[in-house]
């Protein structure tokens, strides 16, 4: 994580600077401040180029499909559960070596990880990882 203070003034927390996102205190609002995100991203884009956004936006199936067991529970989700990481590791022992070894693997889905390395597991194997999770609750 990367975090800079490049504004002369305003205590630490001037985050977005709006009053949407002051608690009411003055001196959290300052509209040159406000202006850091978009900032940020014309520079990010001015370097790196743009982005591509893929995947569906967050909806409230999304987010109930993730917090139930399966392909799109969080890996790290899966793993505090012993029947689930169970599952895990006879489906997908390699992946579960790599959560243990690598923060970043527990925060993404499955799926996640099968859209960008589709190597990982078989379709049939996923399919049966799938039913194993969605069988442990």
């Amino acid at each position: 994580m990367f975090e800079s203070h490049i504004y002369l003034l305003g205590p630490h927390g001037l985050s977005l600077s709006t009053a949407a996102t002051a608690n009411g205190e003055g001196a959290l609002v300052e509209a040159t401040v406000a202006q850091w995100f978009r900032d940020s991203v014309r520079f990010i884009r001015s370097v790196l180029g743009d982005f591509p956004v893929e995947g569906e936006p967050e909806t409230l199936s999304t987010l109930v499909r993730r917090r139930r067991p399966g392909l799109d529970m969080r890996i790290g989700k899966l793993l505090e559960d012993d029947r689930m990481a169970e599952a895990l590791r006879r489906h997908a022992p390699g992946l579960v070596a790599a959560a243990e070894a690598d923060v970043w693997v527990k925060s993404i889905s499955l799926n996640q990880v099968l859209r960008n390395r589709p190597d990982v597991l078989t379709p049939d194997a996923a399919a049966a990882l799938e039913r194993d999770l969605q069988a442990s609750q």
